[in-house]
């Protein structure tokens, strides 16, 4: 049996520092998650509306379920 789960994360900024530092937590949060023992799936950027300039992503991650 395979378990699935999505992250919705922010991955990105206008401003350069910021956008350095989403992706910093966005990698260590990811690298977490492998440890655990899920493998990344599927990377979808999401759209964004108005003036805020974050990016997001929605990252899917499956793994095999324990003792199924």
């Amino acid at each position: 049996m395979i378990e699935t789960t999505c992250l919705r994360r922010v991955t990105g900024n206008s401003s350069w520092w910021k956008a350095k530092k989403y992706r910093r937590e966005t990698a260590e949060a990811l690298s977490e998650y492998r440890a655990r023992g899920w493998r990344l799936v599927a990377i979808r950027r999401l759209a964004t509306a108005g003036v805020d300039t974050r990016i997001f992503s929605e990252y899917t991650l499956e793994r095999e379920r324990a003792g199924g």
